[in-house]
């Protein structure tokens, strides 16, 4: 008995040693008086401190939100001098909203804004639209987010699915799929978007195994 017990604390202890090392955070962002721990998740580079991504992000971000992290995947890390030029997907960015940076989060908050989203944004059966794959990029509208999906994988987030058109002048239409997360850290309440050009339902697939992935990590790197 003694032996088995010896042997279940080793086992633990290198558990909780593997799960600090994979998640020990990149970087900490400041959001009020909390520090938002931002962790190494493979397969991307955390990279908001670089002096043309930290422009491009703030950039496309609303004032009324604070750009936390800036995740970008390998690939195009290898050409982040060239983002600003260049097309790309499989991002994620992490933000909060500045007015409520000194308010401590709770099941309640995300449940408020849940209901929130729900009154907010268009809503699509999945199910059906995904029956004709070829008009599904055609028929969303341009500029407003079609929500065509939306869960939670613990009590302490949320995930909406969405689909976005754009039609960026000189540019070829294009549509994207993005999850919007929200998630407790540090008793603060931070968001997530991830981003993938859409192509066909796979897209999708993709998508949400990418980022329940993501997301379950920034959770577990904030406990």
């Amino acid at each position: 008995m003694k032996l088995f017990i010896t042997l279940s604390i080793i086992l633990l202890t290198s558990s909780n040693l593997t799960f600090a090392q994979k998640n020990k955070c990149v970087r900490q962002a400041n959001f009020g008086t909390a520090k938002i721990c931002l962790p190494q998740i493979d397969g991307y580079e955390e990279c908001y401190t670089y002096p043309i991504i930290k422009e491009l992000a703030d950039k496309t971000e609303v004032p009324a939100n604070n750009v936390l992290g800036y995740y970008i995947n390998n690939k195009i890390f290898s050409k982040k001098d060239s983002l600003g030029i260049i097309n790309y997907d499989d991002f994620f960015k992490v933000y909060a909203t500045k007015q409520i940076k000194d308010v401590k989060a709770d099941a309640s908050l995300l449940k408020s804004l849940k209901e929130m989203f729900d009154k907010q944004f268009i809503k699509e059966n999945w199910e059906e639209i995904s029956k004709d794959i070829d008009q599904l990029g055609n028929n969303t509208k341009i500029g407003v987010p079609t929500v065509i999906e939306d869960y939670s994988i613990n009590k302490k987030s949320f995930t909406f699915i969405m689909l976005a058109k754009y039609d960026p002048e000189g540019q070829e239409p294009y549509t994207v799929a993005m999850t919007i997360n929200a998630y407790i850290n540090a008793d603060r309440l931070i968001w997530m978007a991830y981003y993938l050009n859409y192509e066909n339902l796979e897209t999708i697939v993709r998508l949400k195994k990418n980022s329940n992935r993501i997301l379950n990590e920034l959770i577990m790197a904030g406990q």
